[in-house]
């Protein structure tokens, strides 16, 4: 074997060394041991237990429910998270060998001459292919082989065929990534714009160079050849893929339109093709794409053999525009993430599969730039450009010697530093890849959806608020069960009637959970309907005590109006109580909302909202049986949850600000009402004294002087005006229950009691109100 070919192969096993490394390090960085929250719908819909919603993508569904009737769905789930990893590592071995033809024309010949050189080389395309496969979206994809992960794989896949083509002269390769490209294509419609990219770059940069001992493709009939076959594979295995879409999309009752028909379905496919790529981006997110990675990536595409020719020097101009775009590149795939072009505003980039094709982008730019300077600090001969620039005699030109020794001194320089580059650029990107909040986040997403299962037991409906229906019936799934989730908020749209009506035989229950979910549990709660003898709730509980109906017994994570076996309750509030301490310990490290991404983000805050709702919930019952340590517990465990939830401080700072910004345009009742809203009494009661100086009775204008005098602690002019709002509210259990807790305040303990067992009588399920009466037996006893 020739010194070329042991150096061909060398580099081939350099490409699967750092394939291994990178799969080990996602491995070992816990990228691949939790399910990612958003790919539940997915698997779903791959499990056949909902509908699909859109057109896009379905291949991997179609796929996945091959496997799921087969092998079951624990072990495909189970593979997918083993796959992610290892398809990372495919995709970076991949990813080497596909950005050595995207390196300038003397890297990839004069220098592949030296060991020097083919080391810088090596180096260089690490570097490129470490910021793509490195770099957030990409690496959040990767955590098991989701719809995002394969689209990659296939790209990549078919734009190395095409380099492999250009470089081999090979028809067959063009065909072959046609192909590829096709099947991409009607899974990510934005994919029909790759190979003929892919052809005109690749073609454009290699030119007429040889590559190893491969001439190019130069022949323009054999080119013409080519492309005629590629068009004919794309076509091809575009229309294989597309029917396969169609024919599961109408199988599982797509979009929820259960009389689907196959002619519906394939035009509304192809009106989607338009609609997704137009909705894949903003107006900003396209311009921001051209700005930060197309129109960048174009000119140093375009000028990198000019850039690095070694019979030329840079020039300044060009090394300022290759040192800020390179920079502002390498931030992309950095931990850095204020510096991603995508957060700098909510949503302008809706398709993660776009995302990670801007981040292939800006690593081929980031490569490109190092490798210019690589070429400008390493390789070219300054000495002997000046030579030829100024033909000189070193005592007759002062001024080129200056020159050269300006230039040769600036080489030495940067020469130093120039060998800790890679080690920055991965100090910039790796460490933040071992951040165990995402890691931990998505645990507790997976474990609130388990346990909730678990919860659920025999019970056939969950009513939710919609956020976790989906990975609630695939954990029951997975545990031999099936319940099926009923969302309050899903709306009258096709789709939520079909998710509504799965299942269902009974022809009243149909017409109930057409008109809503909401409508549907009022009916049954109110009626003696079999169904909802063993039903499992998280939200609706208001229709339970608004007609003052016992609760339905309450776990860790739901209530269920079957009850609970023996024990199952106290270990669902012990795992509950478990979760929230992890919750609160995440908190304690760090900010959870800036550590993960907006899907992931919002499915945490649900979770935490709900372990919070339950507590309530407990607590009320706690109440009902006289226990106050277990109440006290549960409502403080509720109201530590809420005050972290950045939510919650988001709607109290916004109401803040509307206050402070917006009250002075306000009309005394408005400014009241805005400051009671708020439970702002200090503004409320500024507002108040207008109103009662037309209105000595109005009920909200004495409620927040009361409040106000009350917080003050003069309670003398609080009671009088909280007696104030008795004379048109004298059934108001807030008013009576604060009246009372003023009347403790100053020992008028009888006329207290009085109050708020009114107020009791009017709101029996009222947690702060059995505290006021606890407070006041407690006082009486001690006076005794």
């Amino acid at each position: 074997m020739t010194s070329e070919g042991i150096q061909t192969w060398f580099d081939r096993l350099f490409a699967c060394l750092l394939g291994g490394s990178v799969a080990v390090l996602s491995l070992v960085s816990g990228n691949g041991l939790e399910f990612p929250p958003e790919l539940w719908e997915k698997v779903a819909v791959a499990a056949r237990l909902r509908p699909p919603e859109h057109e896009f993508p379905l291949l991997w569904q179609f796929c996945l429910s091959f496997f799921v009737d087969v092998f079951g769905i624990d072990r495909c789930l189970e593979a997918l998270k083993i796959l992610g990893p290892v398809s990372l590592g495919i995709l970076s071995a991949m990813a080497y060998r596909l950005f050595s033809g995207y390196l300038p024309a003397v890297m990839r010949g004069e220098m592949n001459y030296t060991r020097w050189g083919r080391w810088i080389v090596r180096i260089t395309i690490a570097l490129g292919t470490a910021m793509f496969v490195c770099s957030e979206p990409v690496w959040l994809a990767s955590r098991v082989l989701s719809p995002e992960m394969s689209s990659l794989l296939s790209t990549v896949l078919a734009l190395l065929l095409a380099l492999w083509a250009v470089e081999k002269s090979s028809a067959l390769c063009f065909v072959l990534a046609g192909l590829v490209s096709g099947v991409l294509a009607a899974e990510t419609p934005l994919a029909v714009l790759i190979p003929v990219l892919a052809r005109h770059c690749l073609s454009a940069n290699c030119g007429p160079i040889v590559y190893g001992e491969m001439q190019v493709l130069a022949n323009p009939l054999v080119l013409a050849v080519a492309v005629r076959r590629t068009a004919c594979a794309f076509v091809l295995g575009w229309i294989s893929a597309c029917a396969a879409n169609i024919s599961f999309f109408v199988r599982n009752g797509g979009g929820g339109e259960i009389d689907a028909n196959m002619f519906m379905a394939i035009a509304k496919y192809f009106l989607n093709y338009f609609h997704v790529t137009v909705n894949a981006m903003t107006p900003m997110g396209f311009l921001l794409i051209s700005l930060v990675v197309l129109f960048p990536l174009l000119v140093v595409m375009f000028r990198k053999n000019v850039f690095a020719d070694v019979h030329k020097i840079l020039s300044v101009p060009g090394s300022c525009f290759l040192a800020t775009v390179g920079m502002m590149a390498i931030l992309q795939s950095s931990g850095f993430s204020g510096f991603h072009f995508w957060k700098w505003e909510t949503d302008i980039v809706k398709d993660p599969y776009v995302i990670c094709l801007c981040l292939f982008g800006t690593s081929v730019l980031a490569m490109n730039v190092i490798a210019v300077f690589a070429v400008d600090i390493f390789y070219r001969n300054y000495a002997k450009l000046m030579r030829e620039i100024f033909p000189y005699e070193a005592d007759s030109e002062p001024f080129a010697v200056k020159v050269l020794k300006s230039f040769k001194t600036s080489v030495k320089i940067l020469r130093f530093p120039a060998h800790f580059v890679p080690v920055a650029v991965i100090g910039c990107i790796l460490p933040f890849r071992f951040d165990p909040a995402v890691k931990e986040m998505s645990s507790i997403v997976n474990a609130i959806a388990d346990r909730t299962a678990d919860e659920c037991g025999d019970a056939v409906m969950l009513f939710t608020d919609g956020s976790y229906d989906a990975a609630v019936e695939v954990a029951a799934m997975r545990k031999g069960k099936k319940i099926k989730a009923l969302s309050m908020m899903s709306g009258t749209g096709k789709y939520d009637v079909a998710l509504r009506l799965r299942g269902e035989t009974n022809e009243e229950n149909i017409a109930l959970l057409k008109t809503g979910t909401a409508d549907a549990l009022r009916t049954w709660v109110h009626g003696d309907y079999a169904c909802a003898s063993n039903i499992a709730v998280q939200v609706g509980m208001e229709l339970w005590q608004r007609n003052q109906f016992d609760l339905p017994a309450a776990g860790g994570f739901v209530a269920r109006t079957a009850g609970f076996p023996e024990g199952e309750a106290e270990r669902g509030i012990e795992s509950a109580f478990d979760l929230a301490g992890k919750i609160e310990n995440l908190y304690a490290k760090s900010d959870p909302a800036g550590k993960g991404y907006p899907l992931l983000n919002k499915m945490f805050l649900f979770g935490q909202w709900r372990l919070a709702r339950m507590c309530r919930l407990r607590a009320n019952a706690a109440d009902a049986k006289k226990d106050w340590k277990l109440s006290e517990k549960e409502s403080s465990l509720a109201d530590r949850l809420d005050t972290l939830n950045p939510e919650w401080r988001k709607v109290s700072d916004k109401m803040s600000w509307i206050g402070r910004n917006s009250s002075m345009h306000l009309t005394p009742r408005e400014g009241l009402k805005l400051g009671l809203a708020r439970a702002d009494f200090r503004m409320a009661s500024s507002y108040a004294k207008r109103v009662l100086a037309t209105d000595p009775d109005d009920m909200n204008a004495n409620f927040a002087l009361g409040m106000e005098f009350f917080t003050a602690k003069l309670y003398e002019k609080a009671e009088k005006h909280l007696k104030k709002c008795l004379v048109r509210a004298p059934g108001e259990p807030a008013v009576l229950n604060n009246l009372a807790v003023v009347q403790l305040r100053l020992g008028k303990l009888a006329e207290a009691e009085k109050n708020a067992e009114k107020a009791i009588s009017l709101f029996p399920d009222s947690h702060e109100i059995k505290a006021t009466l606890r407070h006041i037996k407690e006082a009486g006893k001690e006076l005794k």
